[in-house]
């Protein structure tokens, strides 16, 4: 009879798997903030803007490229807490100005990192309502703006009004101009505004295949499926032809036919010192075979 099995190593496998979400949050969700920020303030909107110019925008206004003698309002070198540069597809700063707006979001909803080109903000708490996307570089672009600087790409340098890190759940509006009459890009997000977003998330699995060969575990430790015997004694107090009732080894008659196997419903994983650590149900009682080896999957995330 088998009680334990060890598992060989190569019966233990392990997978990264990437899933998503969408979100669609608001000014009142929790773990949503947004903050307008001003430089030289003598109040916390002050020390924001110092932390993103530290943090997220030392380059400056201009993207320090190495291969030419231009260099950033703040010189080199090259500085972000998130990707490096991608010349192909740079994040522009150039709109780093004095003041500002920022949208934190708390990474229970955007998890290892918000998925590029995912985000839209929707700010209806102005006399034009204002929609804001991402370009999956890091810019922010204004869709349906009346005011426009160029007829360059949306998410041109030119036409970009601030950017996001999607790793850290940052968005930033940096630019001071207008998106429609009467609307700048300061008021955004100083009311009422819609966020939507794809999160990203990677759980870790841990899969074992178990296999059970014929004569394996096809004994059952059940004791309802055991028969009883009787047998008289007078120790005990009790006098002789009482009748007493004791387990035996031996199966129930009903169970003894060679078309009955045993039923299994758990399995248990056992550490080295047979000490139980993990137990994975089935949803239904499985028969084992007496005449094929069966192999069992169990599939842990983390």
């Amino acid at each position: 009879m088998y009680v334990f099995k060890p598992i060989n190593s190569s019966d233990i496998f392990h997978q990264e798997i990437e899933l998503h979400k969408t979100f669609n949050l608001n000014t009142g969700s929790d773990g949503i903030n947004s903050i307008q920020y001003i430089s030289g303030s003598s109040v916390n909107s002050g020390s924001y803007w110092e932390s993103l110019r530290v943090n997220f925008y030392l380059s400056g206004s201009d993207h320090d490229n190495p291969s030419t003698s231009s260099y950033g309002q703040y010189g080199i070198p090259y500085h972000s807490l998130e990707e490096t540069y991608n010349y192909t597809n740079p994040r522009h700063k150039n709109k780093f100005m004095m003041s500002g707006s920022i949208i934190s979001i708390a990474q229970r909803y955007f998890g290892d990192y918000i998925v590029p080109k995912s985000f839209k903000l929707v700010d209806n708490s102005t006399s034009t309502e204002v929609t804001i996307k991402d370009d999956g570089y890091g810019n922010l672009y204004p869709v349906g703006n009346s005011i426009s600087q160029s007829t360059n790409s949306p998410s041109s340098s030119d036409n970009y009004v601030g950017n996001i890190f999607y790793k850290v759940g940052l968005v930033t509006l940096t630019t001071t101009g207008s998106y429609a009459s009467g609307v700048k890009y300061t008021d955004v997000t100083t009311g009422n505004y819609n966020i939507t977003f794809d999160s990203s998330h990677k759980i870790y699995t841990r899969e074992y295949n178990l296999t059970v060969d014929p004569t394996e575990f096809n004994y059952t430790m059940n004791p309802t499926a055991r028969q009883f015997i009787s047998k008289s004694s007078g120790r005990y107090g009790q006098h002789p032809g009482t009748s007493i009732l004791s387990s035996s080894p031996l199966p129930k008659n009903e169970f003894t036919s060679s078309k009955w196997a045993p039923l299994m419903t758990t399995i248990g994983l056992y550490n080295e010192n047979k000490e139980l650590v993990m137990v994975a149900k089935y949803s239904k009682p499985i028969a084992m075979s007496k005449d094929f080896p069966m192999t069992f999957r169990i599939k842990m995330d983390w």
